[in-house]
């Protein structure tokens, strides 16, 4: 044969470069290109009287929202505009103009140069030290700096303060659930440790795995132990289809989880009841097919598999007899034990939803007595604002029957005296009556002398004087008489009145009484409410110890 021989081309070693002059002349080019930029934008901030540095946190907010719209749809993106739109107009409304615009720029600086793979260093702190030196020494201070299109520069202003207090939020909340994951993680990998353990302990000895392969960590797959006879090949993968065993060492029906620290405790129990079941298929399957098949599981992973030439016709042992039905004891235990978990599991549920279904209730009737109660309220309320104006009302009845107790009282002692000078009166017109029949006889006797001879002028004169008399004492007990009715239908309608007043008595002990019943209802039940809040309490805390 010719031979031939390949041209191999000789390897060219690389020129080595300087790394630190290239670092040092890369980052002076890179902070030389940010002075430059920075001050070409104040050029053009101060010729235009715009704010251009602030359309760049709006430049990332459309980046955000493009981005969390093509990877978490249109509900978040939508969600999140609103939420950086109201941090928007907070900083709109509540920061003075001079302070917005101030934090703004500064931020926006500060923040751009922060983006640098460089981090922080020197250079990093000398352009932040000039960039708030100039808005607070220059711009803050001279109003001349402030923009001419304040109107538009405003709401860019409060975004370059809102968007960043958002984006800080969403940093926090994801660190918060990134922090509860880790402890959920930790706290289900010690309780899938703890049933694995378990698991091993209810294996007989001779299926348990070695020390090394128990020790390997939680979330690890054993690979398969290598088979040694080609012959049986065929029987081992009967094994593993039967078992539910794949073939390259791990359970099929779901024994062990590549993220296992994210299940759930239900999960594990489940896995370990799997487990269970599997090992039972294994044993009947030995005792069918008469063949010896070694199972050994560890960590949820098949370990290997192999199958003994040994003559059917052989008896076994008396000590492979014995350790099978030691084995067996153990399996039967460990699924007596597994059964016991399931029954428990099955009370603990059905206890907590008799529990949640008792709270629902008590929920239910807490909320109908607290309606129950506003209503109850209302009515009280409403009674006791009745029961004020009935009160009022009824001082205002008693201060009039006081007056007018007073006022019967004068009136009474008034017709008292009406009553003496009617007397008076009287007696005075009897005894002026009687005068007058003396004056009669008189003058008829002087009448009988007048016959004789002429009536003098005296006694003319007292007759006149007389007359007169006598039509006052009629004009006089004419008033009195009048007066002496007027004063008899004022005392009837003083009777009227109090019987009004009683009657206003009687309603008002009535109100009183129903008051009491109101009150002694409403007493009724808050006693009860506080008997459901108390029988909730205790539901809440045997539910949480059931937990």
């Amino acid at each position: 044969m010719k031979r031939r021989n390949a041209e191999i081309a000789k390897m060219r070693r690389p020129m080595k470069k300087n790394k630190i002059t290239e670092g040092f002349y890369g980052s002076t080019l890179l902070y030389l290109k940010f002075v430059i930029l920075w001050a070409l934008v104040i050029l053009a901030d101060f010729i235009l009287e715009f704010r251009f540095e602030f359309l760049w946190p709006f430049y990332l907010l459309l980046r955000s929202v493009y981005d969390s719209f093509k990877y978490q749809g249109l509900a978040f993106s939508i969600f999140f505009v609103c939420i950086a739109l109201t941090s928007d107009m907070l900083c709109f409304f509540f920061i003075p103009v001079h302070w917005l615009f101030f934090a703004a720029s500064t931020y926006v600086w500060v923040q751009y140069v922060w983006h640098t793979d460089r981090g922080i260093c020197a250079p990093t702190i000398i352009l932040w030290i000039l960039f708030v030196y100039l808005e607070a020494a220059v711009r803050l201070r001279d109003i001349k700096h402030m923009p001419g299109h304040l109107d538009l520069c405003r709401p860019f202003a409060a975004h370059c303060i809102g968007y960043p207090v958002v984006t800080l939020g969403f940093g926090f909340k994801s660190y918060v659930g990134y922090r509860m994951r880790q402890r959920k993680q930790q706290v289900v990998a010690k309780e899938n440790q703890f049933y694995m353990q378990l698991m091993q302990q209810a294996l007989p000895v001779e299926t348990t795995p070695p020390i090394e392969q128990t020790e390997a960590p939680a979330n690890a797959i054993v690979p398969a132990q290598p088979v040694q006879n080609n012959n049986k090949i065929h029987s081992n993968r009967q094994s593993h289809e039967k078992n539910g065993h794949i073939p390259n060492g791990t359970i099929a029906n779901g024994v062990h989880n590549t993220h296992g620290t994210k299940s759930h405790h239900r999960k594990s129990v489940d896995k370990c009841k799997d487990h269970g079941d599997q090992h039972d298929h294994k044993h009947t399957e030995r005792h069918i097919d008469k063949q010896k098949v070694s199972h050994s599981h560890s960590n949820g992973s098949a370990i290997g598999a192999g199958m003994e030439d040994t003559a059917p016709q052989e008896p076994e042992p008396k000590p492979t007899r014995k350790r099978e039905k030691k084995e067996q004891d153990k399996e039967r235990e460990a699924a007596e034990y597994l059964q016991r978990l399931e029954t428990d599991a099955k009370k603990l549920r059905t206890d907590l939803q008799s529990s949640r279904a008792s709270e629902q209730e008590l929920r239910l009737q807490v909320a109908s007595l607290t309606t129950t109660e506003k209503v109850s309220k209302g009515e009280l309320s409403a009674m006791q604002r009745e029961i004020e104006e009935l009160q009022q009302r009824l001082q205002s009845a008693l201060s009039t029957k006081s007056l007018d107790k007073q006022s019967i009282s004068n009136l009474e002692r008034r017709l008292v005296e009406e009553r003496r000078l009617r007397s008076n009166i009287e007696s005075q017109l009897s005894q002026e009556r009687k005068n007058r029949k003396e004056d009669a006889r008189a003058a008829q006797v002087a009448a009988q002398q007048s016959s004789r001879g002429e009536c003098t002028e005296a006694c003319k004169s007292r007759r006149r004087e007389l007359e007169a008399e006598l039509a006052d004492m009629r004009s006089a007990k004419h008033w009195q008489e009048e007066r002496l009715q007027a004063l008899e239908r004022e005392n009837a309608a003083f009777v009227e009145q109090l019987r009004d007043t009683d009657i206003l008595m009687s309603a008002l002990s009535a109100m009183q009484e129903k008051n009491s019943h109101l009150e002694n209802s409403l007493s009724a039940e808050n006693r009860i409410k506080l008997d459901l809040f108390s029988a909730l309490g205790e539901a809440k805390r045997q539910l949480e110890l059931k937990e």
